[in-house]
């Protein structure tokens, strides 16, 4: 019990002493852990807002190709039409939506926002160049989604002094595009099925304008704490001094008072006439040396007992009436002639 109490007196008694130290670390420590927990929930909200605006994009992405597919290039094949990768030096050829893709993942790259999106494999046909994985994270994509290609693969890194989502996602063999992989001539594999992770589409975005965008807020609100909880020690600090003040004025007081009473004590002791106090209830409470003397008995023995002790029947009941009639009205009687004798033994 002592182990458990001593710390209890130690920070009450530093409270005490030291009030204005103590709330003043109290204040900076609860600042330093609002601050860390707000930076620490601002960061999981961008993150989450990132992976939320990169799955978007890479569904938006996924889902222009399949529409392109089923309602451009189908048709145009039942027309005649050639839908190849060299569309270009072609003459009324359109592009496969690979291809297609890759055009408008060009078109985001060049917009200026820092958004990237890339369509890669690990078997790239021959006329892409860069159509493979080129660095760590593209290679543990392929693995990873060939492993789970419901579950996207993403990293946050930091790229070029910014700092980035990356976000990538199967590329899923459609039943369209089987025979053509399978028996193109320059294909660099000849076994796809349908489902299979035919290569990876990846979508990046830069964190740094969300991230300067919370930080921004955060400063408000670490400047806004600052100010209200400034506000609050310093009333704080005016109640205390004035708490303080006024325990100051009261323990003087309290000093003042017995030293009053030690003073007074201290003639009763010593007067050579009998001097005691009662309860109400009519027990002896003090009595001084003269009085327990006077009536041949010691202090010791008479604390405690009662008056009717020390006098007759008929006094008692008369004493008994004039203070009962005191207590009730409040009213003091000047002096009281009664007669006191050591009781029987």
């Amino acid at each position: 019990m002592v182990q458990i109490g001593n710390p209890f007196v130690w920070f009450t008694s530093l409270l005490y002493k030291r009030t204005i130290i103590v709330l003043t670390l109290m204040f900076v420590v609860a600042l330093a852990l609002t601050v860390f927990y707000t930076a620490h929930l601002q960061r999981d909200l961008v993150n989450a807002t990132a992976l939320d605006e990169a799955a978007r994009l890479s569904q938006a992405l996924a889902e222009f190709r399949t529409v392109y597919t089923s309602e451009v290039v189908d048709r145009a094949t039942g027309q005649g039409i050639e839908v190849t990768h060299d569309y270009v030096t072609k003459k009324g050829a359109i592009p496969l939506p690979a291809t297609l893709t890759m055009l408008l993942s060009e078109r985001i790259n060049e917009a200026g926002s820092g958004a990237s999106v890339r369509l890669f494999s690990d078997f790239p046909f021959p006329w892409r160049m860069d159509g493979g994985p080129r660095d760590d994270f593209e290679r543990r994509a392929i693995q990873q989604l060939r492993q789970n290609p419901d579950q996207p693969f993403f990293r946050f890194e930091e790229s070029t002094g910014r700092r980035m989502l990356r976000y990538a996602t199967a590329d899923l063999m459609r039943p369209a595009c089987v025979h053509c992989h399978n028996n193109h001539p320059d294909t660099p594999f000849t076994e796809w099925k349908t489902g299979d992770v035919r290569g990876v589409l990846e979508v990046s975005l830069p964190l740094d304008i969300p991230v300067a965008l919370t930080r921004g807020g955060l400063q408000g609100l670490v400047t806004l704490l600052m100010i209200l909880g400034m506000m609050g020690l310093s009333g704080l600090v005016i109640v205390v001094r004035r708490f303080q003040r006024s325990s100051s004025e009261l323990s003087e007081k309290v000093k003042e008072r017995t030293a009053q009473l030690e003073t007074a004590n201290g003639i009763f002791e010593n007067m050579e006439d009998g001097y005691f106090e009662v309860d109400i209830a009519g027990n002896y409470t003090h009595v001084n040396a003269a009085a327990a003397r006077q009536l041949g008995t010691t202090r010791e023995k008479m604390v405690g007992t009662n008056f009717s002790e020390y006098v007759g029947k008929s006094e008692a009941k008369r004493l008994f009436e004039i203070f009962n009639k005191m207590y009730k009205t409040g009213s003091p009687v000047n002096q009281v002639d009664y007669l006191m004798s050591h009781p029987m033994e």
